[in-house]
């Protein structure tokens, strides 16, 4: 059985991170920038998943080509350890 492929995803920034607005519009940008296939939701506390990187939760199956374009949105946010889950 396949999982299905994502269209959504969570992006919660790291602990020490300040969010302001400008960060979650410049972010949100990049991303549907090089990833216009999906939706993002970026929030600054989610469930008590903040640590010291971004958590990425997206709502179903991601392919490496989407993960690897994330983690190099995020490592220009100053985050080289991203976790897609």
């Amino acid at each position: 059985m396949t999982a299905k492929p994502a269209t959504g995803v969570i992006v919660v920034p790291p602990r020490l991170c300040v969010v302001t607005p400008k960060l979650v519009d410049d972010l949100a940008e990049d991303l549907r920038a090089a990833l216009p296939g999906y939706r993002f939701q970026i929030v600054p506390d989610y469930i008590g998943r903040q640590s010291h990187e971004f958590f990425v939760m997206p709502d179903g199956e991601v392919p490496d080509e989407a993960i690897e374009a994330l983690e190099a949105i995020l490592a220009r946010y100053g985050d080289n350890n991203a976790t897609v889950r």
